[in-house]
């Protein structure tokens, strides 16, 4: 399984864990993160997740890419409608 490089955990200004993340780990909480259907910025995702801005674009493209998510308002990102319909019967 693919791997993410080590992502750095916790706030800034304390000592910080790296640990690493699998690529579908990664995934599936940003998709978590997103089923509330709100909309949210790259920033906001990459703060949630743990990871860099530059990592959060990488996911958010793949996930953009192939209709997970949708940017409708200013580099504001949402789960897909359809997506989260089908996501909320599983």
């Amino acid at each position: 399984m693919t791997e993410m490089r080590a992502c750095v955990m916790g706030s800034q200004s304390s000592k910080v864990e790296k640990r690493p993340y699998k690529l579908s780990r990664l995934l599936d909480k940003t998709l978590d993160i997103l089923k509330s259907g709100g909309y949210y910025t790259r920033r906001e995702i990459s703060r949630n997740l743990g990871i860099t801005n530059r990592e959060a674009y990488l996911i958010l493209s793949f996930l953009s890419k192939f209709n997970f998510i949708e940017d409708q308002r200013e580099k504001r990102l949402r789960i897909n409608p359809a997506v989260k319909e089908f996501w909320e019967k599983l």
